[in-house]
């Protein structure tokens, strides 16, 4: 039987060792795209935080990185798919200033990043799908509030009955 192979990705032991990053993507009412960009710790399911823009790129995934250090200190390992805004020498040179490892999930290989993932379906089944936004401004209110809701709601089986942390 032929298997595929993989890098296998770091299993999470604690809080703060691996974050994972990703994009969804909706639009307001007139037809404008919005760029939804969750942050989440692997090991408790807390989402860090999520920023809601018209675009992303590493400049603001920097910016928004360093406020999250400040206020949870810094990860370990940050996980992320194969985009440009990680791939660029910014985004590189940011993780190496800080010692932050980054892994790569395989290309096409979006269930290696399941924690995420998973949090991106909940918020596009119990949020985005629910509402049609008139504004940047409504969507960014909304979804962040789903997000509050999402860091109190519980208890999640998968950690054994409890809330994330």
């Amino acid at each position: 039987m032929f298997l595929p192979s993989y890098n296998f990705l770091i299993e999470a032991k604690h809080s703060n060792h691996v974050w994972s990053i990703d994009f969804a993507f909706d639009e307001i009412e007139n037809g404008k795209k919005i760029k939804i960009m969750p942050i989440c710790d692997v090991f408790s399911r807390f989402c860090i935080g999520i920023k809601i823009d018209n675009s992303i790129c590493a400049n603001s995934i920097i910016e928004i990185l360093e406020s999250y250090f400040f206020k949870y200190d810094k990860p370990e390992i940050i996980r992320t798919d194969n985009g440009p805004e990680f791939r660029s020498r910014k985004f590189r040179m940011f993780l190496e200033r800080n010692r932050i490892k980054q892994e790569f999930i395989p290309k096409g290989s979006p269930w290696e990043n399941g924690n995420i993932e998973s949090f991106i379906g909940k918020l596009r089944e119990k949020c985005l799908n629910m509402h049609e936004f008139s504004s940047i401004n409504e969507a960014r209110e909304i979804i962040e509030n789903y997000s509050k809701f999402y860091k109190n709601q519980g208890p999640y089986s998968s950690l054994g009955g409890k809330f994330p942390l």
